[in-house]
């Protein structure tokens, strides 16, 4: 006969064990988690592994600052430009002169060198001076009161590295009261780069216009002048700019024609010295300089008309 089990001897009931639940309590009594090479024994079942240390967050690196550009060099300090304020003189007369730079001149100032290609007819300063921090400078040109013959007279700025010239034309007979007068660039178109001289009484002028506009028709030889004032405005002793063929509410209007040539009108100016309306309406007195450009054509046509009722 086999023998009984040892613990039916002992009076135990017997009692039927469940292998598989018994691991899993005994595995619950002891765990044992590795964490960050620790060891870490628990009895709780609920106990889980701690989380791992999270990552350091990445410094954004700042991006490279660009060095600024250089700044550029200075302009070339030239000779732009010498002009006159009248294009065209009569013997024994005065008119100012203006010399241009590029840029304004340096601390010590820059002296430009003037030289009159006839001085019996033509008179200038041998020289005058772009103060600091200027770009121009004015001076005065006179004619002599003898000469015997018109003549056209350059007049020349001069400085290190760099000159420019102008024309002023010579009248031999007296002013006149009234009269109109140009010289013509080379290439420009209604003078055809000539020279004229239109005085009264050898040549009829006709004078209309009220106080916004004015139109000068001379006869024989044939010639037209028009200077208006912006629309809406009244013709007043001053100097108008960036001019039109046709005056607006913006533009004054100018037009210089003749011989049967005339042109749309771009860049130019005119300076009205003297004008006058009389209690009858007509115009009793101008007085105006003028320089005219044609569309497309760089060259100018500088000149003066007179008028005296």
């Amino acid at each position: 006969m086999a023998p009984r089990p040892f613990v039916a001897r002992l009076g135990i009931p017997p009692v039927r064990v469940n292998t598989a639940a018994s691991i899993a309590v005994a595995a619950l009594l002891v765990a044992t988690v590795s964490c960050n090479e620790r060891t870490v024994t628990s009895t709780d079942p609920a106990a889980v592994a701690p989380s791992p240390t999270p990552a350091p967050t990445p410094v954004p690196i700042p991006a490279p600052v660009p060095s600024p550009n250089p700044a550029p060099p200075p302009l070339p300090l030239t000779l732009v430009s010498v002009t006159l304020d009248r294009a065209s003189l009569f013997a024994g007369e005065t008119t100012a002169a203006t010399v241009q730079l590029s840029r304004p001149a340096p601390t010590s100032g820059v002296v430009v060198t003037l030289t009159s290609s006839d001085p019996a007819a033509l008179v200038s300063p041998q020289s005058v001076t772009v103060a600091q921090d200027k770009d121009r400078a004015t001076f005065s040109v006179s004619t002599s009161q003898t000469l015997s013959e018109d003549r056209r007279v350059p007049i020349t700025a001069s400085m290190t590295d760099s000159s420019t010239s102008a024309t002023v034309q010579v009248w031999t007979k007296p002013r006149a009261q009234t009269f109109f007068t140009f010289i013509s660039e080379p290439g420009e178109f209604i003078g055809a780069g000539s020279f004229v001289r239109v005085t009264s009484p050898e040549t009829r002028f006709v004078v209309t216009g009220n106080t916004t506009r004015v139109t000068v028709f001379m006869v024989t030889p044939s010639w037209y002048a028009r200077f208006e004032a912006p629309l809406g405005s009244q013709l007043s002793t001053r100097r108008y700019d960036n001019i039109v063929w046709v005056a607006d509410e913006t533009h004054a209007g100018m037009e210089i024609s003749g011989q049967g040539r005339g042109c749309m009108v771009v860049g130019s100016w005119f300076d009205v010295r003297d004008f006058s309306v009389a209690s009858n309406g007509d115009v009793s007195r101008l007085n105006a300089t003028f320089e005219q450009r044609c569309f497309n054509n760089a060259a100018t046509l500088r000149g003066e008309i007179r008028f005296v009722r």
